[in-house]
């Protein structure tokens, strides 16, 4: 293969997402870069979505599917398909019920990815597609980020709320996330403990614009019913936190404090809920598992946590 032309393998791990696949697969086959493999990893209990795959897609040489029975599970599904059936120099994740909007976005992320061997990730925008109401929410943030960025000051930044590094939209380095674990947890966070992990002492690349759409529906996985498990999620956190620290990249108590902006970013999100709409029980559930978990740190952002909630959000006080 001549080494300016890099094979990009897009994995789509799907699980009942026959309604939602033919826009997925077709937002890649609609890709203006050719050398792409997509592999579709299908975790479905029906065979709806292999009747579709089987139908339309399997014509195109460069389209591989797998039915996974007994189903792997969201994040093994992940690992699997990237340890054991991608072959790309780069990968882009896509879930079932997702879609690319540009067309040229593999084309301009594989081009960033070949200027420099440092750039690990090249990350887009997404729009969120709110499928209830049937419109799209623009809900894009990195409007400070350059073309080029220092992967260990987007680590630092990211609690700010002003950066989003989405799983959907990041083509990645298929060696280097590997050569750490990649999708090691199983968690609903693992993408974000993945990327996070993969930026450390590396560069990454910004394409502006909008790359691709994310669906909001009743059946995201990343929206957990039960709150609870939202809270058990924070452990990507200390994942994280722990992989920074062994890699002595940041000053000890420059990390803690990211560490300390992490939890309060998130645990704000799960308080905020509790409180927003008036379920005043699960709220003192939250308090108690995290007195429990982590006495100390809890203790140090919980008064930080009912202001910001209280005081800056219900009351509207200035």
């Amino acid at each position: 293969m001549n080494e300016t032309i890099k094979y990009v393998t897009i994995m789509i791990p799907t699980f009942n997402q026959s309604k939602y696949i033919e826009q997925c697969i077709n937002s890649v086959l609609e890709q203006d870069y050719l050398n792409i493999e997509i592999i579709i990893s299908d975790d479905s209990t029906n065979n709806e979505t292999t009747q579709i795959v089987q139908d339309k897609f399997l014509v195109y040489h460069n389209v591989k599917y797998f039915r996974n029975n007994p189903p792997l599970g969201r994040v093994n599904n992940y690992h699997t398909t990237l340890y054991e059936h991608a072959s790309g120099d780069y990968v882009l994740n896509l879930d079932g019920d997702d879609w690319l909007i540009d067309s040229h976005y593999i084309s301009k992320a594989v081009k960033i990815l070949n200027s420099d061997k440092m750039i690990v990730c090249v990350i887009g925008n997404q729009i969120t597609f709110e499928e209830k109401a049937g419109k799209f929410i623009d809900t894009r943030l990195n409007k400070f980020l350059k073309p080029i960025n220092d992967g260990n000051i987007l680590f630092l930044d990211y609690p700010n709320k002003e950066i989003s590094i989405n799983h959907m939209t990041t083509v990645y380095r298929r060696i280097d996330a590997m050569a750490i674990n990649f999708y090691r947890m199983d968690t609903r966070s693992s993408d974000r403990e993945s990327l996070l992990r993969l930026i450390l002492g590396k560069k990454v690349g910004y394409i502006d614009g909008i790359a691709g759409a994310w669906r909001l529906h009743e059946k995201n996985f990343s929206l957990p019913l039960d709150k609870t498990e939202r809270y058990d999620d924070l452990k990507f956190i200390d994942s994280v936190y722990h992989f920074a620290l062994n890699k002595n990249i940041f000053d000890k108590k420059i990390l803690y404090d990211w560490y300390k902006k992490m939890k309060f970013l998130d645990l704000y999100i799960i308080f905020y809920d509790s409180v927003r709409y008036l379920k005043f029980k699960q709220f003192f559930k939250f308090h108690i598992i995290g007195f429990k978990n982590d006495k100390k740190l809890f203790l140090l952002l919980f008064p930080r946590l009912v202001k910001t909630i209280f005081v800056d959000h219900v009351f509207r006080i200035k």
